[in-house]
């Protein structure tokens, strides 16, 4: 209880940040807040318990353009991955020399002057498990990608994560995109597909 809630002496069973019943629930579009009123799901999918934790606070920008850069499409668009729904991006997995997988990269046309901060919201369900799955930024400023998330995926749940980054500013091109890259396998098997659901960000001034 202590790494999940605020304060069990008082009673306050409001989640802690990064608390990890955060997005870990089931996606019920019939529940569209909490007992308090706060929206959700806030993040990819619904916080576990009667509490939503808001998460960063900013504007929602969806995909502006999708690059495959390793794997083969087999269906799917950018808008694809505005929302968990039946439609996905769905992509078979490639050699990418030290196994196979897929890596995708998103652009975001946010437009704003300044980012002061942001979060990457993911959906993603491989056939095949287990996996790993490493979400880059481009630094505009270095032309380098930067690792802000590496992970394990051993389950489907595994798929859904919100990524709060730290510094965003760096990652904003002059224009107000950002890049983001997502490698997800190396794993010995070749026959599997890999579906994206969602890929947004939520970015603030």
């Amino acid at each position: 209880p202590t790494e999940l809630f605020v304060d069990v002496a008082t009673a306050n069973y409001h989640l802690k940040q990064n608390a990890p019943a955060i997005d870990a629930g089931n996606r019920i579009l019939e529940v569209t807040d909490d007992l308090e009123g706060t929206i959700r799901p806030s993040g990819v999918s619904h916080d576990i318990g009667c509490y939503e934790v808001a998460q960063s606070t900013g504007s929602d920008f969806l995909c502006t353009s999708l690059v495959i850069e390793k794997g083969k499409p087999r269906a799917g668009t950018p808008e694809s991955l505005n929302a968990v729904d039946d439609d996905a991006v769905v992509i078979k997995a490639v050699n990418l020399g030290d196994g196979f997988g897929t890596i995708v990269v998103c652009r975001f046309d946010t437009g704003l002057p300044a980012v002061s901060t942001l979060s990457i919201i993911l959906s993603s369900r491989p056939k095949l498990f287990p996996q790993h799955q490493v979400v880059e930024l481009l630094n505009p400023g270095t032309g380098s990608w930067e690792t802000v998330d590496s992970r394990d995926l051993s389950t489907v749940a595994d798929g859904s994560v919100t990524v709060a980054v730290s510094n965003p500013s760096r990652f904003r091109a002059q224009t107000g995109q950002v890049r983001i890259s997502i490698r997800t396998g190396d794993v010995a098997q070749t026959n599997w597909k890999h579906l994206i659901d969602m890929v947004k960000i939520r970015a603030g001034q």
